[in-house]
């Protein structure tokens, strides 16, 4: 029965650390012993290894997911950008979204149905309206004067559908579908992809997450960790001796310097996209909901400030592959500018997720303490065929205004997002702020 709650047959979890890029948790299941291997391994435990439940492969970086209602941000972003819309613009959510035009008839739904009245893109991000982004995905494709794939361009600007370029082997590259893409995999798979053609139903499902996007644990926590740097792609590496987060308790914020030099040049969020007004970010936004950042002068050096807690900034130097030791700035892929005015209502859904009373993850933060620990995270909820259980998603960053931490929670075949992999991702936060643990409420039957 979808919707119900059912042990997760397999599953991953990852947790990146944005002070330095340092992969400092994942988590993979099913999972098998090391000592197995040694003295040599039977036939048969080989078979069970390499079954399709896949112990050996590592699903942090190569399993391959749709991400669901976990890229509606990008959605946003994408139809803000293009001025396809406004924050403000109002949207009647009745629970159905009908799609009717020259050969197609057919009716779309939020989870149970349900109605959310008048909203606005903050407001549907937070109750997460899949009729709302059904309406985005298919004004992208229908309406002319817009980038039919200004949603695409977005999701890839920002991490999803590359390798994220961890000194890991055998990771995946996802994919972010397109015309081209579509058509290549009917060219190679005819059978499993009968249609070549892009139709509005694909753009549709692009808008939420669904068709034939997937991509990996560690892709979606590095494009999280866009969102909470304002745009900064990073390259994840991995700790050998991750800094201890027993102490971490967010005191009165301190500033250090990082060189401008690690920051490539700012691409656009959608090249030949039009401004939405104003200049562009180069730091945190400015708005009541972000931190800000600015540039001095030192000698012939010029530097940025960064804004980190004091408890952090003395936090000493850890070995790390891949890259500079924990503490230093981690390598910036590349920087993609999104606006202020674009990025703060998309993250006031992702906060009113967590925070509001209608949020999909409410339920599962009712008794976290947010107002010292403030999370930002969206839920999601990947169909995965007519008869199997739902896959439960969960991505998120925090503490805001200087998020340290993004946790992805993948659980497959186990039901909504909000009510299996946010009460995980909220474990996670727990053991990162040295909280002590506290009942979760277990959410409604209805709750992406």
């Amino acid at each position: 029965e979808r919707g119900r709650q059912f042990q997760a047959p397999a599953g991953a979890a990852v947790v990146l650390d944005l002070l330095d890029g340092s992969m400092v948790a994942s988590a993979s299941y099913p999972t098998y012993n090391p000592q197995e291997f040694v003295g040599g391994i039977s036939a048969a435990e080989s078979a069970r290894l390499l079954a399709p439940a896949a112990p050996l492969s590592n699903r942090v970086i190569s399993g391959l997911y749709p991400p669901a209602s976990t890229i509606k941000p990008f959605s946003s972003i994408a139809a803000l950008a293009d001025n396809l819309i406004s924050p403000n613009t109002p949207f009647e959510d009745t629970g159905t979204f009908q799609l009717d035009i020259p050969g197609v008839q057919r009716v779309f739904r939020n989870a149970g149905s349900v109605a959310h009245g008048r909203i606005t893109l903050t407001r549907a991000i937070t109750v997460s309206s899949d009729t709302f982004f059904y309406w985005i995905g298919e004004r992208f494709w229908q309406e002319a004067g817009h980038q039919h794939e200004a949603m695409q361009e977005v999701a890839r600007n920002l991490g999803l559908g590359e390798k994220t370029q961890i000194r890991l082997p055998n990771e995946k590259s996802g994919r972010v579908p397109d015309k081209s893409t579509k058509a290549a995999l009917h060219k190679r798979f005819p059978i499993a992809f009968p249609d070549p053609e892009w139709r509005t139903g694909d753009t549709m499902n692009v808008a939420v997450g669904q068709g034939e996007t997937v991509v990996t644990p560690l892709q979606l926590a590095v494009a999280y960790g866009a969102l909470a740097l304002n745009g900064e792609v990073i390259s994840p590496k991995i700790a050998l001796d991750p800094a201890s987060v027993a102490a971490l308790k967010r005191p009165s914020p301190t500033t250090v310097a990082a060189p401008l030099s690690a920051t490539p040049d700012a691409k656009p969020l959608i090249d030949g996209s039009p401004s939405t007004g104003g200049s562009p970010s180069t730091g945190p936004s400015t708005s009541p909901i972000a931190t800000s950042t600015g540039a001095t002068s030192t000698g012939a050096t010029t530097v940025a400030t960064v804004t980190v807690p004091a408890i952090i900034a003395g936090v000493p130097a850890k070995p790390v592959i891949g890259g500079p030791a924990p503490g230093t700035p981690p390598r910036v892929r590349r920087r993609v500018s999104i606006d202020a005015a674009i990025l703060d209502p998309v993250l006031a859904g992702m906060r009113g997720a967590v925070a509001d009373p209608a949020g999909t993850a409410y339920d599962a933060f009712a008794t976290f303490p947010l107002d010292r620990f403030p999370i930002f995270g969206k839920t999601g909820t990947a169909q995965t065929g007519k008869k199997s259980q739902d896959n439960a998603v969960f991505a998120s960053f925090g503490p805001w205004p200087n998020p340290r931490y993004v946790v992805i929670v993948i659980m497959e075949k186990s039901g909504f997002g909000g009510k299996v992999a946010a009460p995980v991702a909220r474990r996670i936060f727990e053991a990162l702020f040295d909280l002590p643990l506290t009942p979760v409420r277990v959410a409604g039957q209805t709750r992406d």
